[in-house]
């Protein structure tokens, strides 16, 4: 099959700047699965597989990433198309789709602050004579108050599939534009073990099959 300059569009990528509500106990629990299809166009017929997922972290390429997960992604991904009547084709062979599969890593970070504003609020006051008033105040149950700011950091992961249909390319500004007639996107937080992360990928992958449109219920 021929090289063609593939430019996919994302349909849902305000998904990487979600914001998680709080209490969940397990950080599975905060996963999400969306799906968004062309009812027009979708169809069952033969699709290409990519070799490998394409890694992005914080907006960037991610050249040198580990795909040793990357066939049990993709495995996982085609055989949900077969069960739904879809055909693969090999490396030779002619397609009518193609798909694209995608793992985007964000970082946030931040600070909470004790109410009422940043950490010098509210102000003690200026002792007569000179001086601050000469000690912090003593909280019941113990502990200063909370003069310095909470800092947090953790990273959200989105992994897209997205299925292009390649009997519709066209031409822009010497460009190949797919259209997409599919894109399923599984968000959460990625913490724990690179094993444990990869099932719940697997899990949410059994989750997009389940969603219109391979869902006829």
């Amino acid at each position: 099959m021929k090289y063609f300059n593939l430019v996919l569009t994302l349909a849902i990528v305000g998904l990487l700047y979600s914001c998680y509500p709080k209490g969940a106990e397990y950080v599975d629990e905060l996963d999400t699965y969306i799906s968004k299809y062309d009812p027009q166009n979708f169809r069952p017929d033969t699709f290409a597989m990519p070799d490998q997922v394409i890694y992005y972290k914080n907006g960037e390429l991610v050249e040198d990433h580990d795909h040793t997960y990357d066939k049990e992604i993709l495995s996982d991904f085609a055989s949900g198309l077969i069960n739904e009547g879809f055909t693969p084709v090999g490396d030779s062979g002619d397609t009518s789709l193609i798909v694209s599969v995608e793992a985007h890593e964000l970082t946030q970070a931040g600070a909470i602050y004790p109410p009422g504003g940043g950490w010098w609020d509210p102000w003690y006051p200026w002792y007569p004579g000179g001086g601050w008033y000469p000690w912090y105040p003593w909280y019941p149950g113990g502990g200063y108050y909370p003069w310095y700011p909470s800092y947090y950091v953790f990273q959200t992961g989105t992994v897209i599939f997205q299925i292009g249909d390649f009997d519709n390319i066209k031409d822009v500004n010497d460009t190949t534009r797919v259209p997409m007639i599919y894109v399923g996107a599984i968000d959460g937080l990625l913490q724990g073990s690179d094993e444990y992360i990869l099932q719940r990928v697997k899990d949410g992958i059994d989750q997009l099959f389940k969603q219109a449109p391979f869902d006829k219920n």
